[in-house]
């Protein structure tokens, strides 16, 4: 039993330590001016991020970890995608990925087709 325990504490530990999975999510939305910080938090640094909103038109795009490495971010009027062509990645953890601008279109507002990837790339989950 005390080897299944141990056993068990070390798969936890190795899930844990090695999990690529990446989230993103609204912060701080103003209805006033019609803005909202994209977040994330991820254990790995990012090469590159984009996702889809639903629910409302973007409008601007334009602050955070994103601009601050210098990332080239392109918009259209349901999806943000940011990368850099020099390598930049953006620091791990969770941090403001930008701050959009928005007119809204629906009755909520959605994030979708999210994926992020690391340095070298490769789609994190």
């Amino acid at each position: 039993m005390r080897l299944f325990k141990s056993i068990l504490i070390l798969i936890v530990l190795f899930n844990v330590t090695f999990s690529q999975t990446a989230e993103i999510y609204f912060s701080g939305v103003d209805l006033e001016n019609n803005t909202v910080d994209i977040m994330y938090d991820s254990p790995e640094p990012l090469g590159g991020a984009q996702f889809d909103v639903t629910g409302a038109e973007l409008t601007d795009a334009s602050g955070g970890e994103a601009s601050s490495a210098g990332w080239t971010v392109s918009t259209s009027s349901t999806t943000w995608l940011g990368f850099s062509f020099s390598g930049a990645v953006l620091p791990s953890g969770l941090n403001t990925l930008t701050t959009i601008s928005f007119a809204p279109t629906g009755e909520e507002m959605c994030l979708q087709g999210v994926v992020f990837s690391d340095d070298g790339g490769s789609t994190l989950d």
